[in-house]
């Protein structure tokens, strides 16, 4: 009986390490740029969030381009809270005010993530994210990834600790 017990409390144990996240496992949001763009190698969350919502245009020394991955995908959605502070439906008041306005004008929609690798790739000033995991080997000859600093701490989309992840909380607010 005891041989037993241990046995199915070491299944029950392996089966919810299985459940559990590991640090593999996470999903973060890689900042990508064209290889060709000389840009430094972080942007700051605070730069990245102002360039999305079109209060800056220029970074690295010339005009940017900023793409966004289609409304509703969980990247974007991810983004959209962990870097901007605002819930999809608050961003859209605030493209619609801009709009009103003659203010800002919203990034570019592209339909998924081969197409972002794309058209980030085909020319320097163009910035857009992804999940990390999309990326594929050949982009690394095409494509940059950021990484990004909070706070006065810069960090990789491979660390533990990067700011922008799909496996934190949705609803969890940008920081500077």
């Amino acid at each position: 009986m005891h041989w037993r017990g241990v046995c199915g409390l070491t299944v029950l144990a392996l089966l919810g390490a299985l459940q559990t996240p590991a640090a593999s496992e996470r999903q973060p949001i890689a900042i990508v740029v064209s290889a060709e763009w000389e840009t430094p190698p972080e942007i700051q969350l605070a730069t990245l969030r102002r360039l999305y919502m079109g209060r800056i245009t220029r970074w690295a020394g010339q005009p940017v381009e900023r793409y966004d991955l289609a409304s509703g995908t969980r990247p974007r959605v991810t983004f959209t809270s962990q870097v901007m502070g605002l819930t999809e439906r608050e961003l859209e008041d605030y493209w619609l005010e801009q709009a009103l306005s003659g203010g800002a004008i919203p990034p570019r929609e592209v339909d998924g993530m081969v197409e972002m690798r794309r058209v980030i790739a085909s020319r320097a000033g163009r910035i857009g994210y992804l999940p990390l995991a999309a990326l594929e080997s050949g982009d690394a000859a095409r494509l940059r990834v950021l990484a990004v600093s909070v706070g006065g701490r810069t960090r990789h989309p491979r660390e533990a600790d990067y700011p922008i992840d799909m496996d934190r909380a949705s609803g969890a607010k940008g920081q500077d």
